[in-house]
């Protein structure tokens, strides 16, 4: 019984952290512009998420293009460093350029893509 008050409790706890969390990326700051675009953000998570990388650092969103490394070359996995590269250049080749900016200016990528996956 002791067990299973445990287990009850660590799931309303988890539960309650997960309210929390939604709260606090509902859109209240982000730009009306940004959140018109929600859904289309989300799309291009979800279908990064299956296409390109499943799991990408979030502030990967955020660095600008490499100029160095393409999406599809080579060298993008001759080191640790152009590995990342080459996926913040898949990143800039998946995402359409008139995001772009709004991709390095706000963290509301990286968000909408973190709680897809």
């Amino acid at each position: 019984m002791k067990d299973l008050r445990f287990v009850q409790s660590s799931i309303s706890a988890v539960e309650g952290s997960k309210k929390r969390r939604g709260a606090k990326n509902s859109g209240d700051s982000v730009p009306a512009e940004l959140a018109k675009l929600a859904p289309e953000i989300e799309a291009l998570g979800r279908k990064f998420f299956v296409m390109g990388e499943p799991w990408v650092d979030p502030q990967s969103f955020q660095l600008p293009c490499p100029t160095d490394v393409t999406a599809n070359g080579a060298e993008r996995f001759a080191t640790e460093s152009c590995i990342q590269e080459g996926i913040i250049a898949e990143l800039y080749a998946f995402v359409p350029k008139r995001l772009h900016q709004a991709m390095q200016d706000t963290s509301y990528f990286s968000e909408k893509v973190r709680i897809l996956s």
